[in-house]
């Protein structure tokens, strides 16, 4: 995966339960990565925060009845 990522000129930052974390590629290597590994692939510039819509400020309204 590092050697991949590295080769579309980005640096592979890391990798959890929920992504693949890199820097320096545009969308498209991004995607080209997440298809081929089958897998979230994220830029470590554009976080994408947990229990919200991807990058939005803004989560999802709870109604209550629901737990974290």
């Amino acid at each position: 995966m590092r050697t991949m990522v590295a080769d579309l000129g980005g640096e592979l930052v890391e990798t959890n339960s929920r992504a693949i974390v890199v820097s320096g590629l545009d969308e498209q290597r991004r995607y080209r990565l997440q298809h081929h590994f089958g897998y979230q692939v994220h830029d470590v510039a554009k976080p994408h925060r947990r229990y919200r819509h991807g990058r939005a400020d803004l989560g999802w309204p709870t109604t209550g009845s629901e737990s974290l």
